[in-house]
Order: C-alpha cells, then structure tokens, then sequence
C-alpha cells in the first residue's frame, strides 16, 4: 500500500497506462523526478495499480 498527497503543482507525477479494454492492468508507464510518486522511493515503472481510495481498479478501463 503506498498512500500520496497530490501535490498543488504536478499532481501524483505518474502516468499509466493499459485498462480492461486492452485487458491488462493499469500499471505505471512513467514516474516524473520530483514528484511525489518519486519521493516514495516504492513505486516504479511497471507496477500495477490495485486500488485507488480503497476502490479495485483492475477492472476499469483506462479513462476510467
């Protein structure tokens, strides 16, 4: 579990990508320097994201 504080500037500093519609998980694509994902030091490219505010994910589609 890694909990984040979106940041005034820059959001989370994540991008993702897939969803249910490729039928792959949504996993980070990108980890911006800076960010608060990279000042975490536990997320990395290619993780798959579970849940989000308790919610499963890993049937959602990307825009979702």
């Amino acid at each position: 579990m890694v909990i984040l504080r979106r940041q005034r500037d820059g959001g989370f500093g994540l991008s993702v990508k897939g969803g249910a519609e490729h039928n792959v998980p949504v996993v980070v694509s990108k980890i911006f320097k800076d960010q608060a994902v990279n000042q975490t030091g536990v997320l990395f490219v290619g993780d798959a994201i579970l849940q989000v505010n308790g919610i499963n994910v890993t049937t959602c589609t990307h825009d979702e």
